[in-house]
């Protein structure tokens, strides 16, 4: 299963702004840059427009949004982005993604998908990763001693 061209556009904009947080190294002036020089839609964020201006919501942490409509893949968008992700910053510091869900309903899909060998999303991620990926929830997660970066390194 391949990116559709509007899913691959998503992932080009996600590597221009994490270029801009490279060269900038300050994640509201890196937002500010990447839409003031956007290619297609060149603008400000204000408060209270469309694209307000930065929420540094978890200090040093690029907070990120895909925005895509209902069935416009944003599973498997993200399941692609991560390989732009992990690249984008530096080699040997361990990394773990998050994923948030609005429902379980949701919540119980995705784990479906990423838990099967045989979904396009785990491929890909598999792929991307050459198989040193692990998908957990947050109820082991929980106990400190239950997560560590390095039990992430194999699914």
């Amino acid at each position: 299963m391949e990116l559709k061209p509007y899913q691959q556009e998503v992932i080009t904009d996600l590597a221009r702004f994490l270029d801009c947080v490279q060269a900038t190294k300050y994640l509201p002036n890196a937002f500010q840059d990447f839409w003031a020089t956007h290619p297609r839609t060149p603008l400000q964020p204000f408060p209270g427009t469309a694209i307000e201006p930065y929420k540094n919501t978890v200090p040093g942490v690029p907070h990120v949004t895909i925005k895509v409509p209902t069935a416009g893949g944003k599973t498997f968008i993200a399941s692609n982005a991560l390989r732009t992700i992990f690249a984008a910053f530096p080699v040997g510091r361990p990394k773990a993604v998050v994923w948030l869900v609005p429902s379980i309903t949701i919540l119980d899909q995705t784990l479906r998908s990423l838990r099967d060998p045989l979904h396009p999303y785990r491929q890909k991620i598999s792929t991307h990763f050459a198989g040193r990926w692990r998908c957990t929830t947050k109820r082991p997660c929980c106990k400190a001693a239950a997560f560590r970066p390095a039990a992430c390194r194999s699914s």
